[in-house]
């Protein structure tokens, strides 16, 4: 096992640099072995949901590639939509190497809606690696649709969906139905695991999954014809425009959607608002995180066995069956895109605020 208080000792001066850490140099990573530990992956969600794919995918793919062999393992902490486990992880987790965190949407938008039970902090906590995921809408043919052009049917039927909170990552497309002009009946208090149940038992008629969730689960009910895909959320290129969901290239965007519905492209503070949602819920998806305070050899062996196994050609070709072909972020690209999903203008904000207060009497903390 690791020795914690030689590590720490020899490392106190690296772990103070760490609160914005770029990527590391190979020679450091070289500096730290994970021979003989047992490594545990705090997932705050219960089994089968999105994050829960997500990490058993990726788990064995990081194995892998990190120095020493370790054992890893999975520890689902379920409760709150997200905010239990990751409490936990910020209340528990020490600075040594073995705890790992998968950060979540859910985890960012109960942060960044200032939910009064949170207690964790993850502009504190250091990124291994983040990964962009899509997602998914879709909905029952019983609403007399057959493919994503009849997406103009929906309008003046009620849609039935199952959501875990106004407030939580279903929020992107809580939005997005809202903006399209659909009537929506939420019902509230289920996370997407347990709601997309909820459609297969026709009790919800709509449902959105991320990528992993929906290729593993959904995608099934679309080729046994129980699910239309509607539309995915998209996917930002570097210019800030959107294009077709890489992974499902045959799959309208929300954009396009939008100008199938409407007749003309989205814009305004409503869209604007949508945007920033689209950084929490897709680009900043999922990722590895390590608790604030871990010394540079950890974080720098944890990082360069992120990027070995991202530049894996057997990666390459086993991940993307099931969690899609998106780029995969690393030091310094990584930490950018969690801080920009974890900032919300201004401007955005109020406008959520309201839209909020008005759609679901929800009132946002100040």
């Amino acid at each position: 096992m690791i020795d914690r208080r030689r590590l720490l000792a020899s490392t106190a001066a690296g772990a103070a640099a760490l609160a914005l850490p770029g990527l590391p140099r190979r020679a450091e990573a070289q500096s730290f072995e994970f021979a003989g530990t047992r490594i545990e992956l705090v997932v705050p969600f219960g089994e089968g949901g999105g994050t829960d794919v997500w990490a058993r995918v990726m788990l064995p793919h990081l194995k892998r590639h990190m120095p020493g062999d370790p054992s890893l393992i999975v520890r689902n902490i379920p409760g709150g939509g997200a905010i239990t486990g990751s409490n936990e992880f910020q209340r528990r987790a020490r600075p040594d190497g073995l705890t790992l965190f998968a950060l979540s949407s859910s985890v960012i938008t109960n942060y960044v809606f200032r939910d009064r039970r949170v207690q964790y902090k993850p502009e504190e906590w250091i990124p291994v690696m983040v990964s962009p995921l899509g997602a998914v809408a879709y909905a029952a043919p019983s609403l007399g649709i057959r493919s994503p052009a009849d997406i103009a049917k929906l309008r003046g039927q009620t849609l039935r969906y199952g959501s875990n909170g106004a407030t939580s990552v279903d929020i992107t497309l809580l939005l997005a139905i809202d903006l399209l002009g659909f009537e929506l009946q939420p019902a509230f208090g289920m996370n997407r695991g347990p709601a997309r149940l909820a459609f297969e038992r026709g009790e919800t008629n709509l449902d959105h999954q991320t990528t992993a969730a929906y290729i593993a689960q959904s995608k099934p009910l679309v080729d046994a014809g129980r699910a239309v895909p509607l539309f995915s959320f998209g996917y930002m290129q570097a210019d800030e425009s959107f294009t077709r969901d890489p992974t499902f290239p045959d799959i309208p965007s929300f954009t396009e959607a939008y100008r199938t519905v409407h007749g003309r492209d989205p814009s305004g503070p409503g869209y604007e608002a949508w945007k920033t949602l689209f950084h929490a819920t897709v680009t900043a998806s999922k990722a590895f995180m390590l608790p604030a305070g871990t010394p540079a050899p950890i974080v720098t062996a944890y990082r360069a066995a992120a990027t070995a196994m991202v530049n894996d050609e057997t990666f390459k070709r086993e991940a993307s069956k099931e969690i899609g072909v998106y780029p995969q972020a690393v030091g310094d690209v990584a930490v950018r895109q969690l801080r920009l999903a974890l900032t919300m203008p201004d401007e955005a904000r109020a406008y959520l605020t309201d839209w909020l207060r008005r759609k679901y009497n929800v009132t946002l903390p100040g």
